[in-house]
């Protein structure tokens, strides 16, 4: 069965079934829905951070290492990445 997961502007997250979804597309929601449980987030709110900041294109470039980790490494891992880009995004 394939699992599209896409996001439109507003944070909205789509799902199409089909065949097959990718092991780094299962963990970009693995993720996603760790760090939104961990801030009591909605759906919404944690895919507008993670758009903001690339946290879906660090998981992408880390995905070898992070999928060896523990979901609260993850998180603490994903909240270091935002800080260090708002960071970068303040000066």
């Amino acid at each position: 069965m394939l699992v599209v997961v896409t996001c439109d502007e507003l944070g909205a997250i789509e799902i199409l079934k089909g065949d097959i979804m990718s092991e780094t597309m299962r963990f970009k929601v693995f993720c996603l829905e760790q760090y939104k449980n961990a801030h009591g987030l909605s759906g919404r709110e944690a895919m507008e951070q993670f758009t903001q900041y690339g946290v879906l294109e660090y998981i992408s470039a880390f995905f070898d290492v992070l999928c060896s980790y523990g979901g609260k490494y993850i998180v603490q891992d994903i909240d270091m990445f935002i800080e260090s880009r708002q960071g970068i995004q303040t000066q």
